[in-house]
């Protein structure tokens, strides 16, 4: 199970237009929502734009590591937003 503060690189599928443009990136999961109609969607923050948050789905996504490295220790979490 991936949760907020994994490393994880996204996984292209077919089916999840979010990963066609994102497959093979890295970053780091900042926050996550559950909902009963869909599945959890988890908001990732690439290497490359600190800026910007995209969600996934979990199935988009393999951990790499749980260890957040110094530079993003400093960051906000979606939840400090």
């Amino acid at each position: 199970m991936i949760k907020e503060g994994d490393r994880v690189v996204v996984v292209h599928h077919e089916e999840s237009p979010p990963t066609w443009k994102y497959a093979g990136q890295e970053g780091w999961v900042v926050g996550t929502i559950s909902s009963r109609l869909y599945e959890e969607t988890l908001y990732v923050e690439f290497e490359d734009n600190s800026c910007v948050y995209v969600a996934f789905r979990e199935e988009d996504l393999t951990r790499t590591s749980t260890a957040r490295d110094e530079r993003h220790s400093s960051h906000q979490t979606l939840e400090a937003l």
